[in-house]
């Protein structure tokens, strides 16, 4: 089942300990790592983020209306993501 809210609530928190910010985001900024090295982990992370952030919003919003399976061009995403930070 999707929760909506709960994606807007933990996306725009701004109250948020700085501590419990990076424990969130150490799994994501892990598994960049193993990607980009520990040199990019960071920004490969933010970049993540940003786009699945970008792709949520848009499909809460139901802004997806050309047609075509969103599923699919989530799968896309992804394999993007994954062979542009593997490089």
């Amino acid at each position: 089942t999707a929760h909506p809210e709960a994606f807007r609530l933990v996306m725009h928190s701004t109250h948020a300990p700085r501590p419990a910010l990076a424990r969130a985001a150490q799994p994501l900024i892990d598994a960049t790592a193993v990607l980009t090295g520990p040199e990019e982990s960071l920004e490969a992370a933010r970049f993540v983020t940003a786009w699945l952030t970008g792709f949520i919003s848009m499909e809460l919003s139901g802004s997806f209306r050309l047609g075509g399976d969103v599923d699919r061009a989530f799968a896309y995403g992804l394999e993007a993501l994954y062979e542009g930070l593997a490089r």
